[in-house]
C-alpha cells in the first residue's frame, strides 16, 4: 500500500465581516448561537422568528387601539398645530418616499443575485471536477472487473503466479470501487446546490420583493387618491388597507431577518474550521462522501481518494509484472496476458489523471471562494439590505398612518370651526332646534332626519328626471318648428318670385303642378293684382311726399282751402 504524503497546502482562513458579526450578536434564546440543524439552536431561531412577528403585530394592534380612542388623537392633533393643507403636502411627500424606498429593495436583491450567480459558477466548476473523477473511477472499475474475469482463464494450471494475478486484479477492483463509493453522486449534488442558488432561491426572493412592491404601490396610489380628493371615510379605508399591508410585511421581514442571522452564525462558525460545512454535509450529502468533504474542507490528514489510488497503482504494477512473467509459460494465454497489460496501462493513465485533480490545492479554493467570498459576503449583505429597506418602509408606513389620522381630525376640526363661525354670524344656536346628544329625542331626531333626507333626495331625483324629459321634448319640438319654418320660408320665396315673374314655371300642366306644390294655386292672379295695386299706391305716396316737400307756406291759400272745406 502506498504511504500517504503529508499535506503541504494550507487553506485560506476566514475572518467575519462587520455585517456578519453584528448579525451574530443578535440575541439568541438561551444563548444558543452556534450553528446547527437541530437541538437548541433551531429552538432559538424559531423563537427569534415568532418573537419578531409578535412585536410587529403588537405595534400594529397598539396603533389600532390608539386610533379607536380619538381623544388621544385629538390631543396630538392639537399639539401639532398644522393646517389640513400642510398635512396633505407632508403626506404626499411621505407617500413618494415610501414608493422610492420600496424600490431600494432591489439594491439588496441585485447584490444577492450577483452572489448567487458566482456560487453557481463555482459549483459548476467544482461539479465538473468531481464528475470527471467519477467517470475515471467508473472506467477503472470496469477495466478491473474485466481483468478479474481474464485472470481466471489466463492459465490452464494454477500456480503461485496465477494466484498472485487473481489477488492483484481483485485488489484493483476493490480500490476502484472504493473511489466510486467516495464520489457517490457528489458532482451531481454540487450541481444541484448551484442550481438552487441560481434559480430557486432568487425566484423566491423576487416573489417576495415583488409582493411587497405591489402592496406598497397600491398603498401609495390609494393614499394619493384619498389625500387629494377623498373623503374622511376613504381615508379611514386607507388606514385599514395599510394596516393589512403591515400585517403581511411582518412575517416576511421576520423570515428575512432570521435567515440573515442563520447565515451569519454559519459564517462565524467557519472562523474555527469547517464545522458548519460538516453539519450541513451530515444531513444533505451521501454518508460515503463525508470523509472526503471533511478532508477538502480542512486539508488536514490524508486524502481518502489518494489512498485508494495508491492501492490501485500498486496492484497495477503487480498485474503488469505477473503478466510479463506468465507470458513464457506454455499453458498461459499470451493474448489474454497482453490484453490485461493493455487494460492496466489504460487504468494507470486514468489514475495519473485523477491524481492531478484530487489535490486539496485544486479543490479547496473552490470551497473557500463559495463560502468565504460569496455566501458570507454577497449573500449575507444582500439579504441584510433587503430586510433593512423593507423594515424602514414598514416603519415609515406605520408613522404615516398617524399623520393620515391627524389630517382627518384636522379637516373635521376646521369644518366644525367654519360651521361654528357661520352659526355665530347668523346668531344661531344648535340647541334651539337640535336635541342634546345621547337622548331619545336626539336619536328620534336623527332617524327622522335620515328619512327626510332620503325622501328629499328621492323627490329631487324625480324632479330632475322630469326636467330632463321636458327638456328633451322641447328640443324635439324646436327641431320640428325649425324644419317647418325652413319649409315655409322656401315656399314663400317661391311665391314672391312667382309674383315678380308671372310667366315663371313654364306654361300649361307643368305650371299648374308647380303652383300647387308651393301652395299658390289659383290665387296667383289675385296676388299679382294685389302686388300691382300695392306698387301703384307706393308710387303715388312717393310722388305726394316729393310734392309736399317742394311746397312753400302760403297763409292765404291755406285759409281759402279751409273755407272751401268748410
Amino acid at each position: 500500500m502506498a504511504t500517504p504524503s503529508p499535506t503541504v497546502f494550507a487553506p485560506a482562513e476566514y475572518s467575519a465581516g462587520e455585517v456578519v458579526q453584528n448579525l451574530h450578536k443578535y440575541p439568541h434564546y438561551n444563548g444558543a448561537d452556534t450553528f446547527s440543524l437541530d437541538g437548541e439552536y433551531w429552538v432559538a431561531i424559531e423563537t427569534m422568528f415568532y418573537l419578531t412577528c409578535f412585536v410587529g403585530f403588537a405595534v400594529i394592534v397598539f396603533q389600532w387601539f390608539f386610533f379607536c380612542f380619538e381623544s388621544c388623537c385629538r390631543c396630538c392633533e392639537k399639539r401639532m398645530k398644522c393646517s389640513s393643507f400642510v398635512l396633505r403636502s407632508l403626506l404626499g411627500f411621505l407617500f413618494l418616499w415610501l414608493l422610492a424606498g420600496t424600490g431600494l429593495s432591489y439594491w439588496g436583491r441585485n447584490e444577492f443575485q450577483l452572489g448567487a450567480s458566482r456560487v453557481y459558477d463555482l459549483c459548476i466548476k467544482l461539479s465538473d471536477t468531481f464528475k470527471s473523477l467519477e467517470e475515471y473511477a467508473a472506467s477503472i472499475n470496469t477495466r478491473a472487473a474485466k481483468e478479474v474475469a481474464l485472470s481466471g482463464i489466463v492459465c490452464s494450471n494454477a500456480t503461485s503466479l496465477t494466484s498472485q494475478m487473481t489477488d492483484a486484479t481483485t485488489g484493483l477492483q476493490t480500490a476502484s470501487q472504493g473511489v466510486v463509493d467516495l464520489l457517490d453522486g457528489l458532482g451531481l449534488t454540487i450541481e444541484e446546490v448551484g442550481t438552487l442558488f441560481e434559480t430557486t432561491i432568487p425566484r423566491f426572493i423576487d416573489w417576495g420583493i415583488g409582493l411587497v412592491t405591489a402592496f406598497i404601490g397600491l398603498t401609495v396610489f390609494f393614499g394619493f387618491w384619498t389625500v387629494l380628493c377623498g373623503s374622511a371615510r376613504r381615508r379611514r379605508l386607507l388606514i385599514a388597507f395599510s394596516a393589512c399591508v403591515l400585517v403581511i410585511l411582518c412575517p416576511l421581514i421576520a423570515f428575512e431577518l432570521t435567515l440573515s442571522v442563520v447565515l451569519s452564525d454559519f459564517c462565524v462558525g467557519l472562523e474555527s474550521g469547517d464545522g458548519p460545512i460538516m453539519v450541513m454535509a451530515n444531513d444533505y450529502a451521501p454518508s460515503s462522501t463525508l470523509s472526503l468533504i471533511n478532508y477538502y474542507g480542512t486539508c488536514n490528514g490524508t486524502n481518502p481518494i489518494s489512498d485508494f489510488l495508491g492501492d490501485a497503482a500498486d496492484e497495477i504494477l503487480v498485474i503488469n509484472s505477473t503478466a510479463q512473467s506468465l507470458k513464457p509459460v506454455p499453458l498461459c494465454s499470451f493474448q489474454n496476458l497482453t490484453s490485461m497489460q493493455q487494460e492496466s496501462v489504460s487504468s494507470s493513465t486514468e489514475i495519473n489523471a485523477m491524481t492531478d485533480l484530487v489535490g486539496c490545492s485544486d479543490i479547496n479554493p473552490f470551497i473557500t471562494d463559495i463560502f468565504h467570498k460569496v455566501v458570507c459576503s454577497d449573500i449575507v449583505d444582500g439579504v441584510y439590505k433587503i430586510w433593512v429597506v423593507q423594515l424602514t418602509c414598514a416603519v415609515s408606513l406605520w408613522v404615516l398612518l398617524f399623520l393620515v389620522m391627524a389630517e382627518i381630525l384636522t379637516a373635521e376640526t376646521e369644518s366644525r370651526l367654519e360651521l361654528a363661525m357661520q352659526e355665530q354670524r347668523l346668531d344661531l344656536k344648535p340647541s334651539r332646534f337640535i336635541p342634546r346628544k345621547g337622548t331619545a329625542k336626539r336619536r328620534l331626531y336623527d332617524k327622522k332626519g335620515r328619512k327626510e333626507r332620503m325622501a328629499e333626495d328621492k323627490a329631487i331625483a324625480e324632479e330632475l328626471q322630469q326636467i330632463e324629459q321636458s327638456r328633451a321634448d322641447d328640443e324635439l319640438a324646436w327641431a320640428a318648428a325649425d324644419a317647418e319654418a325652413i319649409a315655409d320660408s322656401a315656399a314663400d320665396e317661391k311665391r314672391q318670385w312667382l309674383v315678380k315673374n308671372p310667366k315663371g314655371f313654364g306654361m300649361g300642366e307643368e305650371r299648374r303642378e308647380e303652383l300647387l306644390r308651393i301652395g299658390h294655386g289659383g290665387a296667383a292672379a289675385a296676388a299679382q293684382a294685389a302686388a300691382k295695386k300695392k306698387q301703384k299706391e307706393a308710387t303715388k305716396n312717393k310722388v305726394t311726399k316729393k310734392r309736399n316737400a317742394k311746397r312753400t307756406f302760403d297763409p292765404d291759400a291755406d285759409i281759402s282751402d279751409a273755407k272751401k272745406k268748410a
